[in-house]
């Protein structure tokens, strides 16, 4: 039946995988080993547990599997009027309309199980830890998961299942192939956030983690190096791996003077207008307001954005 429904899926646009629920306690485990051996800063780690569910879900107690679903996302580009300048803002891969995205993908699977008396649920997991121990998808030296014609440019989901797996693909992780003799992403990270000779990156340097927070900028952290709303396009940008579907660009909706100055004035959703609201919404920067006036402020202050 799973076999079926991954089918089904691909045949929607979709790529898929699923794995034996029993796994989710394995990636828990190796997620605490990081922690203690001092890959993972205590930050990151008390954030991924606030994150994360291991735990069988109670609405779905039966369930016996763990699909993982990736689908495409297209960078996004938007423009704001500020001070009698039409400006261009970026938004990278797996922003925006994230929730339907999900919602969408979880109707398609269901659609393909529902036939077999099964179902699927939301699950909050470490979607690229399962996408790459799958085999759906290899590691970039970046932390990303790249998907043979998708790139990096693609958004995944997890769902638990109570439809038992046929057969089990898990194995170790693995960076892809070109990673080996390639540093494109590495040199490109202004933060040096990217190092060494596996995928942890330092994620309390990282661009994304820092401007998807509501603290201040670190003061060693030059304006300059922003390139995005929210999130960081630098290392994804440069990678060899993307150069196929680099263009693969999708025009947002057009903030006027009025709707611009409220957002640079606003810290919570209560602050702008339905109709600005549902604009973010469409961009995934909804649950961002905590930190997007100060983001789109450092982007329109400069020089050159």
């Amino acid at each position: 039946m799973i076999g079926e429904a991954i089918a089904a899926l691909e045949r929607a646009g979709y790529k898929a995988r699923a794995v034996p629920i029993e796994h989710m306690e394995e990636l828990k485990r190796e997620l605490d080993r990081h922690y203690r051996e001092g890959r993972l800063s205590e930050q990151i780690y008390r954030m991924f547990g606030h994150a994360f569910r291991f735990e069988v879900p109670a609405e779905l107690p039966d369930a016996k599997s763990v699909f993982i679903v990736s689908a495409r996302s297209p960078r996004v580009i938007f423009h704001v009027h500020w001070q009698g300048r039409k400006v261009p803002l970026h938004l990278p891969p797996t922003y925006a309309e994230y929730g339907f995205m999900r919602s969408r993908t979880l109707e398609a699977l269901n659609d393909s199980l529902r036939q077999a008396g099964y179902t699927a649920v939301n699950a909050r997991l470490p979607e690229k830890a399962i996408a790459v121990r799958s085999g759906l998808a290899t590691y970039g030296r970046n932390n990303i998961t790249y998907i043979p014609g998708f790139g990096s440019m693609h958004r995944l989901a997890a769902f638990y299942s109570n439809a038992a797996c046929e057969s089990d693909s898990w194995g170790e992780p693995r960076l892809m192939e070109r990673c080996e003799t390639c540093r494109a992403c590495t040199n490109s990270c202004p933060t040096g956030a990217i190092h060494g000779d596996w995928v942890l990156i330092r994620a309390e340097r990282c661009l994304c983690h820092l401007n998807e927070g509501p603290e201040e900028f670190p003061s060693w952290v030059d304006p300059a190096w922003h390139d995005s709303v929210v999130g960081c396009f630098h290392c994804q940008q440069v990678c060899p791996e993307n150069a196929a579907v680099l263009n693969n660009v999708v025009e947002g909706p057009e903030f006027s003077e009025s709707e611009t100055a409220a957002i640079l004035k606003a810290k919570s959703a209560s602050d702008v207008s339905p109709e600005v609201l549902a604009k973010l919404k469409s961009l995934g920067l909804d649950v961002y307001m905590h930190a997007i006036a100060r983001n789109m402020r450092v982007l329109l202050d400069r020089d050159t954005v």
